[in-house]
């Protein structure tokens, strides 16, 4: 173990599932956790907040992907946002849903692919 001026401790240990390296804060709680087990390392941080800033792209792959917020989510980018998905999308509000835009397009572009797809409706190219 290594205590820090700030009285922050570093500890490595090995444990019967593994490995791991732990931040401490001076009152003892743990703050970052990197444990190497069999299945992999797996990465606790837990903290007041959490920057990341890349030049370039973050990227996350995984099997599921979830975030829980207490009080709010915001998406922002100056460029376009999409969402896709192999299967449903579901929106649920507690209260009113709100879409803003220019134009609101619905089931208007290609349907190839889609359970009600006819080729011979296909419609012409809406435009901007």
């Amino acid at each position: 173990m290594v205590a820090l001026p700030s009285g922050t401790t570093i500890q490595v240990r090995a444990t019967g599932e593994g490995e791991e390296i732990l931040l401490r804060s001076a009152g003892g709680a743990m703050e970052l956790s990197i444990r190497v087990t069999e299945e992999g390392p797996i990465l606790s941080l837990r903290g007041v907040r959490l920057e990341i800033e890349a030049a370039d792209r973050v990227a996350v792959n995984c099997r599921e992907f979830t975030v829980n917020a207490r009080e709010g989510v915001r998406l922002s980018s100056a460029g376009d946002v999409e969402l896709r998905s192999d299967t449903e999308i579901r929106t649920r509000s507690g209260g009113a849903t709100f879409i803003d835009a220019d134009f609101v397009n619905l089931n208007c572009l290609d349907r190839a692919g889609y359970h009600d797809h006819r080729p011979e409706d296909a419609p012409a190219d809406p435009g901007p």
